[in-house]
């Protein structure tokens, strides 16, 4: 995934939890269900929402993190491969001797 995917989808998901931070907020101030002027709160969640995504463009922890671990998984898959090769050479060579080959041992 490239970073501009993984900025969009972690924007994304602050822009949502900030408005329904603030729709809940907003909620809680109207005392009755008939007092609260839900035109007004779905106006101000979605400033809410637009101010959270301006305010990520700065830069979002999520990304580089999600950034780094991709790197460490990628880096992880191509030691264990190396690591495989290595063990099959080791497997193929005749000069190799394993120790604790009863053989080998008696064969000194």
């Amino acid at each position: 995934m490239t970073d501009w995917k993984l900025w969009l989808k972690y924007a994304a998901i602050r822009a949502v939890k900030t408005m329904a931070q603030t729709a809940v907020a907003m909620i809680g101030v109207g005392s009755v269900m008939s007092d609260i002027d839900w035109v007004r709160i779905a106006s101000a969640s979605a400033v809410a929402g637009i101010l959270s995504l301006l305010t990520s463009v700065a830069g979002l922890p999520e990304v580089k993190l999600a950034v780094v671990a991709q790197d460490n998984e990628e880096c992880y898959v191509k030691m264990a491969q190396e690591a495989n090769e290595l063990r099959d050479e080791i497997a193929l060579s005749d000069e190799f001797e394993v120790f604790g080959d009863k053989e080998a041992v008696e064969n000194e």
